[in-house]
């Protein structure tokens, strides 16, 4: 009798873990376009897209992904920012003069 693959009768687990599900990057890169700022990249996707004869979602997608980007940098330095001044010292200098022959 010969030996079989204990495997071989359940589905292949490395590919069923391979799949995923699809991303709407067009979708993404758009969320970052809101208000002021679609009314902004709008006109300049428009023009871009003539010219290069890309779709203008794609287009917009590129812009929002940009603002997007600029977003989470900005959060991230200023989050930095909290942290550090955090951890820091900050004292006000004093404003008494000191004592003659006082060492600091």
């Amino acid at each position: 009798m010969p030996l079989q693959c204990v495997w071989s009768a359940q589905p292949d687990i490395r590919r069923e873990r391979l799949k995923m599900s699809r991303w709407n990057f067009v979708a993404m890169g758009q969320a970052g376009l809101t208000g002021s700022t679609r009314k902004v990249a709008e006109p300049i996707a428009r023009s871009i897209g003539r010219r290069t004869g890309r779709p203008e979602g794609q287009i917009l997608s590129l812009i929002g992904a940009v603002f997007l980007a600029i977003a989470v940098v900005d959060f991230l330095r200023n989050v930095d920012s909290v942290i550090i001044a955090g951890r820091t010292d900050h004292r006000p200098p004093s404003t008494a003069p000191a004592a003659p022959g006082a060492h600091p």
